[in-house]
């Protein structure tokens, strides 16, 4: 089966729509399905938008004039189509020796299943919001698989269907994406909105007033039993000099570490820190992700390919910070195979009093330089690709900025000038609790609210 079903695109709407942005709809990518016809399925998607009258105009990317004076958004997805299938090849013998009377009804069943990951970016690039959406049915073959009975056909569709409008649901009533784009609309009174955010001039809050603020900071170049690598000790000293000197963290910096020096740091902390406190685990080194245990690890300095008992699980890492009374805690990893140690974090929009409700919140959040690919070793100035946009980011706040919102700087930079896409999440059962990670400027700055 090509996997290419697509329901049929409801009659246009008559409704009138309720923001001024129009909503361009970019890429669509079509994983592990080369029949899959991604113009049709893009058109589909985008119709299926349509039909909420949400937006003004929902339009093909490659339909933008640039410069445009008009506001809008633009939507980015992945979509893997699936289908799984078995034979029951016994039931299916009498097909070689014809006997009516053991025909089987349904010697082939099968299922399948449509995915989407989708992205909404401002016109700068900068991501406003992610979703996720999934939906799948069972299918049967009647006639030895010879004829298809058209369930599947159906159930694909009805697969894509489902995912669509999930997906347009939560882009048309998303916080998020109502603050950003009914700012300014005229269909809006002032009655429906919230308050206007301010932008208080001020001195940034103290470290203090959030707790003290520590970091585990690992870089690791030298492998004896692996390839070398050229640039993490160097990111791993550049982002321990940032954050003792702008952000008065008390840093811990190791240098290409083995295995027993990681886990005897993350126990030295797990005993200090308090509940008051903060902790950043920074890990640039080579990353494994085993497929069949499903479970990925990061590998020190004397790990050996093929032997795991150096190796650290995700696992281990997540039991660490579980365990760590710490009430804020961040892991920025920047190796292969990182967002294995993600899962998707929803974040609600800012209101007054939106960075003291975090601060209040526990927090076990995961900044991962990609998903489940390779991540690059170079970049430029002699630091990784994400390592250089995550000290850049560091450089540029001067005030107190939330671990989601650092992301969505690095994100756009790193996946501008690499094959690789940044993650950001709350780590698997480690105790999130709805916090996010703060990170407070010593210098001056503006602080929104």
């Amino acid at each position: 089966m090509n996997l290419i079903s697509l329901p049929s695109v409801p009659p246009e709407s008559h409704l009138p729509t309720k923001s001024d942005y129009i909503l361009y709809v970019d890429s669509v990518q079509i994983n592990g399905n080369p029949h899959a016809d991604p113009k049709k399925i893009k058109t589909a998607f985008s119709k299926h938008i349509n039909q909420s009258r949400y937006f003004k105009k929902v339009l093909d990317f490659s339909e933008l004039e640039k410069p445009s004076n008009e506001k809008y958004l633009i939507v980015r997805s992945k979509i893997t189509p699936l289908e799984s299938h078995k034979y029951n090849w016994w039931a299916a013998w009498p097909a070689v020796y014809p006997m009516p009377f053991y025909w089987p009804l349904q010697p082939k069943k099968g299922e399948v299943s449509v995915s989407m990951g989708c992205g909404v970016y401002t016109h700068t690039g900068d991501l406003v919001a992610e979703y996720d959406a999934c939906e799948s049915q069972p299918y049967s073959v009647t006639f030895y698989g010879f004829f298809n009975n058209g369930d599947a056909e159906a159930n694909l569709g009805s697969c894509y269907k489902s995912v669509f409008e999930n997906i347009t649901g939560e882009i048309t009533s998303d916080k998020r994406i109502l603050a950003l784009t009914q700012e300014a609309s005229p269909k809006k009174t002032t009655d429906s909105l919230s308050p206007p955010s301010k932008i208080i001039k001020q001195a940034a809050i103290p470290a203090g007033n959030f707790g003290s603020y520590h970091a585990l900071v690992i870089g690791i170049d030298t492998y004896p039993g692996l390839s070398h690598l050229k640039t993490a000790v160097n990111d791993a000293r550049a982002v321990s000099g940032i954050l003792k000197e702008k952000y008065g963290f008390e840093v811990t910096l190791l240098a290409n570490p083995g295995r027993a020096e990681i886990i005897a740091s993350l126990s030295h902390l797990r005993k200090t820190l308090s509940p008051q406190d903060n902790l950043l685990i920074y890990y640039a080194g080579h990353g494994w992700l085993d497929k069949q245990a499903d479970e990925g690890y990061w590998l020190p300095a004397d790990a050996k390919a093929g032997d795991e008992s150096n190796w650290i699980s995700n696992a281990t890492i997540t039991s660490a910070i579980r365990a760590n009374e710490a009430k804020h805690v961040l892991i920025v990893s920047d190796s292969c195979y990182s967002g294995k140690l993600t899962r998707a974090i929803h974040l609600t929009r800012k209101t007054r009093g939106y960075i003291q409700r975090l601060s209040e919140k526990k927090a076990r959040v995961v900044m991962a330089s990609g998903g489940l690919e390779p991540v690059e070793d170079s970049g430029r100035q002699g630091h990784s690709v994400f390592a250089a946009a995550f000290i850049d980011m560091l450089e540029k706040n001067d005030a107190v900025m939330e671990g989601s919102e650092a992301f969505s700087q690095i994100r756009h930079s790193v996946m501008l000038n690499a094959d690789q896409t940044p993650e950001y999440g709350d780590v698997r059962k480690a105790g999130h609790e709805g916090g996010d990670f703060l990170f407070v400027s010593q210098a001056k700055g503006q602080i929104t609210e």
